[in-house]
């Protein structure tokens, strides 16, 4: 059974480590999905830890470190450049019309 992001999240908490950077290492490999990673970021992430404009950059960042290369969707992969991207803007309901 997968451990929840929270319970990682309090395992990995230190003082000297921020919300975001112990979150990220609570998910990395962890192969999450899109939605949970967005729920527990609302959820545990301080907003007075990031810009609001930065919130999609981070939230793409942090799904790329949740899967391994290995694991990576194709489907967030840009072949071109051989990035990963995932739009969430969907899951932050700010779609494009």
């Amino acid at each position: 059974m997968q451990e929840t992001i929270v319970y990682r999240f309090n395992n990995f908490k230190c003082e000297n480590l921020g919300a975001i950077p112990t979150f990220s290492r609570a998910i990395r490999g962890m192969q999450y999905g899109k939605q949970k990673i967005v729920d527990a970021f609302n959820k545990l992430i301080p907003k007075d830890e990031y810009a609001k404009n930065e919130k999609e950059e981070i939230l793409n960042d942090l799904m790329v470190k949740n899967f391994d290369n290995e694991t990576l969707p194709k489907a967030l992969k840009n072949k071109d450049s051989k990035k990963v991207h995932c739009d969430l803007r969907h899951l932050n309901g700010k779609e494009d019309k």
